[in-house]
């Protein structure tokens, strides 16, 4: 495939709401109304056997504003991730991180397992927040190119948590139980990585992206400006705003507007630091313009999102 051709291609590839995927790949009625429950924008969980009858496969490829997660208890689904044909097997799991590029081929007729999907901002309100962003980020760069198959033990405890989970959320709904499920869930996964990621099929893209990534995690707070991050990855600005785009739909400027989003997000749910100290640690020295800028992104106040549950 010629770059223009897949450049073409990816431009053009839809990025959906939770709400539009279920309008556009699942048919109506109640089966479909019962996946839905509490705020499935932020977080959902099914069964294969819930949804597996009502989706409309093949999916071509999409980017969701969600993270995804399957575990495969019997049988097996192919899906795309990027340019990347991943097949999940029996005893296997798979994440894939919001805003990257997907496609759901099919699943065999005895699938079975689970499906989970969840937004950044539910994951931050953890108080394990940097420990699970960190492992978060090494589980998606290892599932680039394949699923990750877990032991036993790993297995029985992934399926008791999602099983848990499960039933949470469509019993009482307490979002902290859900989210403390959900830490733990990554933690086991993370405890099933091999110690050190084989990136050797990963493209010069790929690798320059999870570079990008790692850098702005280190330096947010202090810095803002794409050109210190292609200075720190020894690319032109131009150069990392294509493969940052290619890859993700957005641009390196959107990243990093994400990345102070979700700092001051954390910062508003996990700290007592006033608007003003927020301000000056992610390195604005105008609270007024900090404000401005977090409504802008998030539609509202600093202040209003600190109460909000």
């Amino acid at each position: 495939m010629s770059r223009m051709k897949r450049n073409a291609q990816e431009s053009s590839i839809s990025k959906f709401s939770t709400s539009e995927f279920r309008e556009k790949f699942f048919e109506k009625g109640s089966e479909r109304d019962h996946l839905y429950k509490g705020d499935p924008d932020r977080f959902l969980i099914a069964k294969f056997e819930e949804f597996k009858n009502i989706i409309k496969l093949p999916i071509p490829p999409y980017r969701r504003e969600v993270s995804q997660f399957y575990l495969i208890t019997d049988g097996e689904m192919t899906k795309m991730c990027n340019l990347n044909e991943v097949k999940v097997r029996k005893g296997q799991a798979h994440l894939w991180q919001q805003d990257q590029i997907t496609s759901l081929l099919g699943f065999s007729k005895d699938v079975q397992g689970f499906y989970c999907h969840f937004s950044y901002d539910f994951l931050i309100q953890s108080q394990f927040t940097t420990n699970v962003t960190k492992q978060f980020e090494r589980l998606n760069q290892f599932m680039h190119h394949h699923a990750l198959t877990l032991n036993q033990d790993t297995f029985e405890a992934v399926s008791s948590i999602l099983e848990r989970m499960h039933q949470e959320y469509h019993g009482p709904h307490n979002a902290g139980k859900l989210r403390a499920y959900l830490v733990a869930m990554l933690f086991e996964l993370n405890s099933a990585l091999p110690e050190q990621i084989d990136i050797s099929n990963f493209s010069r893209q790929e690798d320059l992206m999870n570079s990008f990534k790692s850098v702005i995690f280190k330096h947010i707070s202090k810095e803002h400006s794409v050109k210190f991050y292609a200075d720190k990855l020894h690319v032109s600005p131009n150069h990392l705003n294509k493969t940052v785009k290619q890859l993700t739909g957005e641009t390196a400027r959107d990243w990093l507007t994400k990345a102070l989003v979700l700092g001051a997000k954390v910062l508003l749910k996990q700290t007592a630091l006033s608007v003003n100290e927020i301000a000056f640690q992610l390195g604005y020295e105008d609270p007024s313009y900090f404000t401005r800028f977090f409504k802008k992104n998030t539609g509202m106040l600093p202040s209003e999102f600190r109460t909000m549950d």
